[in-house]
């Protein structure tokens, strides 16, 4: 890969794969039936899928990918699992950023190498609403199909190299070409998501590796004025958190769920940060769990219109950015943290939304953003740190008779 050059993925999923990614970031584990049941039930009439899912299409993107299909005779149990690292993965390090006295000598394989995800960065296509005077309402379009094929679009953005290694940023465009994924309909396509991930090649240093800048991709960053990340996450206890344990299951069934088949989140043996007891969890894992209470917390219903079929306000994931500063061992109790943070405001003595008014905030505003981090309980290590989610507000319809025949199963 030269310094400007682009890969290309596709990668097909099925409902089964949204909803067993959904089970694995703890969706159904809890009380929260109205706001999961879209998110667990292939039948409902407002199936919804996880933002964060999409940063498992890489792991499962390959140039001839078919799709996963557990039931198909042709396909085993082993053979619908990704191999680790994923093509995706293998051409991280573009070959002309290596020094000419390295790429002339040796083969670098990036898999030779430890690597450590540092910080993950999502934008989502969403349109937001505008309420207007008469206006009817039109119901907005979810930035993420429940199934169906994208195209991956990959290139590298940045590299810093470093004396404790190579810091590689890369950018990943999901591309929907229609339907059909027929390439030819549509030459450009959609871009429905744009992830953005820097990684650490532990051990691939500054005297084997230049750095590079490709100016003409901007660094995603989240828009002015908002009040300062250390100032909430700093002078004021959270407006809400939640604890988890993390168990052998949390790992295992979310490695299922994403395709990332990494050794050191199933064989405790290859855990390089532990004593051979534990396996680490997917940093991902926690950020899908962190969309997860977003969803539940920050979603709630406010229907507009009349009739069996309402229109209800949503808050749909716009922007989440995160970095992972420590890993987290199976056995860990993690409490993932929330500063509800009111945009565009002035006044620093009044910049978030407290419990007691949280529901109405959500319901009136357009948009909101949230500070979250998440610690390590037992030693009080940050393992995530410096996360934003943006919220914006869209419009979705939803069957009423359809609610009532789903409690009515529960």
């Amino acid at each position: 890969m030269s310094f400007n050059e682009e890969s290309e993925y596709r990668v097909t999923y099925t409902i089964r794969d949204v909803l067993l990614y959904a089970v694995a970031v703890g969706f159904g584990s809890n009380n929260n039936h109205d706001t999961d049941l879209s998110f667990v039930w292939e039948d409902h009439d407002d199936v919804r899928v996880v933002p964060t899912w999409v940063c498992c299409l890489p792991f499962w993107a390959t140039a001839t990918h078919r799709s996963r299909n557990f039931d198909d005779d042709d396909d085993t149990a082993g053979s619908s699992l990704p191999n680790f690292p994923p093509p995706t993965m293998k051409s991280l390090l573009p070959q002309r950023c290596l020094r000419d006295d390295v790429a002339g000598s040796v083969d670098v394989k990036i898999s030779d190498y430890p690597i450590l995800h540092t910080r993950q960065c999502f934008q989502w296509k969403v349109q937001p609403h505008k309420q207007q005077q008469h206006q009817t309402h039109e119901q907005t379009k979810p930035p993420i199909k429940t199934q169906g094929s994208y195209r991956l679009r990959q290139r590298c953005v940045q590299v810093i190299p470093k004396a404790i290694g190579t810091f590689v940023t890369t950018q990943t465009q999901i591309i929907d070409d229609g339907d059909d994924g027929d390439e030819d309909d549509n030459v450009n396509g959609t871009v429905v998501c744009t992830m953005q991930s820097t990684a650490l090649i532990l051990g691939l240093d500054d005297t084997r590796v230049r750095p590079f800048n490709d100016a003409s991709v901007p660094v995603p960053h989240i828009p002015e004025p908002y009040p300062s990340r250390e100032y909430s996450t700093n002078r004021r206890p959270p407006d809400h958190a939640e604890r988890i344990h993390i168990t052998p299951r949390t790992t295992l069934l979310y490695r299922l769920a994403s395709g990332d088949t990494n050794a050191i989140h199933v064989n405790p043996m290859a855990n390089p940060w532990g004593d051979g007891t534990r396996c680490v969890l997917h940093g991902l894992a926690a950020l899908g769990m962190v969309s997860r209470i977003v969803e539940q917390r920050y979603n709630t219903r406010s229907r507009d219109g009349h009739g069996p079929n309402r229109f209800h306000r949503r808050k749909q994931m716009q922007h989440m950015e995160a970095n992972f500063t420590h890993p987290v061992m199976v056995g860990d109790t993690i409490e993932i943290q929330f500063w509800d943070v009111v945009p565009h405001t002035n006044d620093t003595n009044d910049n978030h939304i407290n419990e007691d008014n949280a529901n109405k905030a959500v319901t009136d505003m357009s948009q909101i953003i949230l500070y979250f981090r998440v610690i390590i309980l037992s030693t009080q290590k940050v393992a995530i740190d410096k996360g934003v989610a943006i919220l914006t507000t869209t419009i979705a319809e939803t069957s009423s008779t359809n609610i009532a025949t789903a409690r009515s199963k529960l």
